[in-house]
């Protein structure tokens, strides 16, 4: 494991962050199970942090389905997208804390577009902000994620991940305030925690510029978006097909 997940794992042992969700079965839009698996030491905080979100209390929230899409549609949003990740929300509304907002990252758009799209769930107001995605997600570095064989789940592949995915909670570390990230699909996206793939700052966003998995928005921004979508929110990640 290299220094930048020796540091993830410090800062959340550091700050006693606590728990999480079970692993899911993989279909097209799957159900939470919030049930603890058994990990090994290194992600031990993965776990805890997984817990707390399952802890936290869930409010309903009303919202019409044909308006958000209708309002996202507008906005550039990807209509299979919206679709997936509302389905996903619904199927899981009594287990997902945060429904205030749902974010969306469009792998099928170039690093240089306005591809990570967060919607405020109670009204479809929507905003949209370029981010960069994994290294061997993209190994011509041309901005594109190349196709589903670029998207991994193991420890060291350096890729973006692909799929559903539940907001944990916010750390600070050596690029600011970061947002753990739980993968919600077995053998898709549940390792996710484990590589240290997270929402973080840069300041290369707007390049071609490749993380090593990671989600890194513009350091300007990235505290406010994290603060928002923290805490047991809905991220999908969009291959694009």
């Amino acid at each position: 494991m290299d220094k930048g997940k020796y540091l993830l794992f410090g800062i959340l042992l550091l700050n006693q962050v606590q728990p999480c969700f079970g692993q899911v079965p993989t279909p097209s839009v799957p159900r939470v199970s919030w049930s603890a698996s058994s990990m090994d030491s290194l992600v031990e905080r993965c776990v805890a942090d997984k817990t707390r979100i399952s802890q936290l209390p869930v409010k309903a929230l009303k919202f019409d389905e044909g308006k958000l899409l209708s309002k996202a549609l507008r906005r550039g949003l990807p209509e299979l997208a919206v679709r997936r990740a509302l389905q996903f929300l619904q199927q899981n509304q009594d287990r997902i804390p945060n429904k205030e907002y749902l974010t969306i990252v469009d792998y099928a758009q170039s690093a240089l577009d306005k591809r990570f799209h967060i919607l405020r769930l109670r009204d479809g107001e929507t905003w949209s902000f370029p981010v960069q995605h994994g290294r061997e997600s993209d190994p011509d570095q041309d901005g594109f994620v190349n196709s589903l064989h670029h998207f991994g789940n193991e420890v060291g592949t350096h890729m973006s991940i692909v799929g559903f995915a539940v907001t944990g909670g916010s750390y600070y570390g050596h690029s600011g305030t970061g947002l753990i990230i739980h993968g919600m699909e077995t053998a898709k996206n549940d390792q996710a925690c484990r590589r240290s793939i997270v929402v973080k700052g840069g300041d290369k966003v707007g390049t071609v510029w490749r993380s090593r998995g990671s989600v890194v928005l513009d350091s300007r921004r990235a505290e406010k978006v994290i603060g928002q979508i923290k805490d047991g929110s809905v991220i999908y990640f969009y291959p694009g097909q």
